[in-house]
């Protein structure tokens, strides 16, 4: 199950328009929040891609442990298995 679905559905859903950079996170989960870990290089998505906007107080770090910061917003693919996952930063 997507770790969005326990957080009030994937509002915003969309079908991006054009190819864009992504990297593949990890979930990890904790009682009360989960922390996104990228794990992976840069890749592509397809123009047909399903993502929707990363949720409001989940923390997207680096390899190296840091706090990942969005220059625009993240976005989260939808069609993809716990734990991994792709996100995008739209801005």
């Amino acid at each position: 199950m997507h770790f969005i679905t326990h957080r009030g559905g994937a509002v915003g859903a969309m079908r991006i328009d054009k190819p864009r950079a992504c990297v593949r996170v990890r979930v990890e989960r904790t009682r009360t929040a989960c922390t996104l870990r990228v794990d992976g290089g840069v890749s592509v998505l397809k123009p047909d891609a399903r993502v929707a906007p990363l949720p409001e107080g989940i923390v997207v770090l680096n390899e190296d442990g840091t706090v990942c910061e969005a220059v625009g917003r993240f976005y989260v693919t939808l069609e993809s298995f716990d734990p991994y996952h792709l996100i995008t930063d739209v801005f």
